[in-house]
């Protein structure tokens, strides 16, 4: 069971990683190209960090870390189905 939330917590931020290259190009046109900075950036920031890690980054973990069950249960034909160790 530890080690299932463990994959999970790395799958949550190999998500977070593949995320930050929009990130990163949105604050970029809203500063370079724009020249403002949003009116509400607490809010937005607060509700990246809090509900859009739940909303976004959550369900792509657990869609990675099902992939890799499932990979590792069709390496195992012939053997005993075993979890994630």
């Amino acid at each position: 069971m530890l080690a299932t939330l463990k994959q999970l917590l790395l799958a949550m931020a190999g998500s977070l990683r593949d995320l930050l290259p929009i990130v990163l190009v949105i604050a970029f046109f809203q500063l370079v190209v724009l020249q403002q900075v949003p009116a509400n950036l607490g809010q937005i920031l607060l509700g990246v960090v809090f509900r859009r890690s739940l909303a976004i980054v959550l369900p792509l973990a657990l869609v990675v870390l099902a992939v890799a069950i499932t990979i590792g249960a069709m390496a195992t034909v012939g053997r005993p189905l075993t979890f994630i160790s």
